[in-house]
């Protein structure tokens, strides 16, 4: 009669699922597996809005290029406009303040007396420049008279004085007379002695 051998199990019996260890191994392969898909749902999600952005920037930039492009053609319109702007401005301004250069030669031909020519008239945005000649004392005083009750005009200063000889009473003189506003011709003028503006 043989032997009757012995059986070994080296298998536990009891199922390792069922163990602390075999428990924690599962719960932790378990929530291992929603980490990995929820990792990769937020990768997705990432690529998708990625692209999504991208395409919004590219639209972006366009849209800037043109809008760009469309103020860059608006620009030389735009200078032009203003400096017309200014320029009107600039006329308006001269034009509400502008003297009336020829009423200033009427007026001083009227008080001017009879005996007296002038021989030269500088007139600038501040004052006028008078060179004239008296051919008697009277003539040259009552010139002064006239000039100074004159209401647009606010100092007078006597720049200087020649008499003649003798034979000659005449007396050339020099003044300058201020504007009480100043005035603003387009640019100074002068005159010669027929009264006509020199160029």
């Amino acid at each position: 009669m043989a032997a009757r051998r012995p059986n070994i199990d080296l298998l536990a019996r009891e199922d390792f699922s069922q163990r602390a260890l075999g428990r924690l191994l599962l719960w932790v392969l378990t929530v291992g597996r929603f980490i990995v898909i929820f990792t990769e749902l937020i990768v997705i999600a990432g690529f998708i809005t990625r692209v999504f952005l991208d395409r919004n920037l590219h639209s972006v930039n366009e849209d800037l290029v043109e809008q760009k492009t469309i103020l860059a053609s608006y620009q030389p319109v735009d200078l032009r406009f203003r400096q017309v702007h200014q320029q009107l401005q600039s006329y308006s301004r001269i034009n509400e303040d502008r003297f009336d250069i020829s009423k200033l030669l009427d007026d001083l031909i009227t008080i001017a007396p009879l005996d007296m020519r002038f021989e030269s008239l500088h007139i600038d945005p501040q004052s006028v420049d008078i060179v004239a000649i008296a051919l008697s004392p009277s003539g040259f005083s009552a010139f002064l008279t006239q000039l100074q009750a004159f209401p647009d005009f606010s100092d007078l200063v006597l720049e200087s004085v020649e008499t003649g000889s003798a034979r000659d009473p005449s007396i050339k003189f020099r003044l300058t007379a201020d504007f009480k506003i100043a005035a603003v011709p387009t640019r100074p003028a002068e005159t010669n002695v027929s009264g006509e503006a020199i160029e």
